[in-house]
């Protein structure tokens, strides 16, 4: 039969495995959110090198080409550059990093604590404490993925 110390290692070795979860959950997201906002900034300074190409070829004789050209590319870009700093792509690639990094000191600190040999009822019950506490506070820091 599982002592008490067993059953609270248990639950701790079952909290690790969710905020391993969780880490991961937030690391990929953060990857997607900064490869979204690099493809953004390639596409706005692309659209802006063509528009500025373009309004200096108006004064060739294909000059109204050059000129819608140059208006379309100079709105695609204003559109793509609203689109991410309406969408925030800074504040929420800055904020799951921190998470997923919160996430993975959380992890490691739980482990290394839960490999001394000997832990008494009381050392896992502060464990415990110690992780809900450090897990409210990032949850209340986090963004929803």
């Amino acid at each position: 039969m599982d002592t008490q110390i067993d059953i609270k290692k248990h639950k701790l070795e079952d909290e690790l495995d969710k905020i391993k979860l969780l880490k991961t959950k937030y690391y990929n997201c953060f990857k997607n959110l900064k490869k979204y906002n690099t493809v953004c900034k390639i596409c706005v300074n692309i659209l802006n090198a063509v528009s500025i190409s373009s309004l200096v070829m108006t004064y060739t004789p294909i000059s109204h080409v050059c000129l819608i050209i140059g208006l379309a590319s100079t709105t695609l870009s204003t559109i793509i550059s609203v689109f991410s700093s309406s969408y925030g792509f800074d504040n929420k690639i800055s904020t799951h990093q921190t998470t997923a990094l919160q996430y993975a000191d959380l992890y490691r600190d739980i482990q290394a604590k839960l490999l001394k040999n000997h832990l008494t009822s009381d050392q896992c019950d502060i464990i415990i404490a110690e992780l809900n506490i450090r897990l409210s506070l990032i949850e209340d820091s986090s963004l929803p993925i």
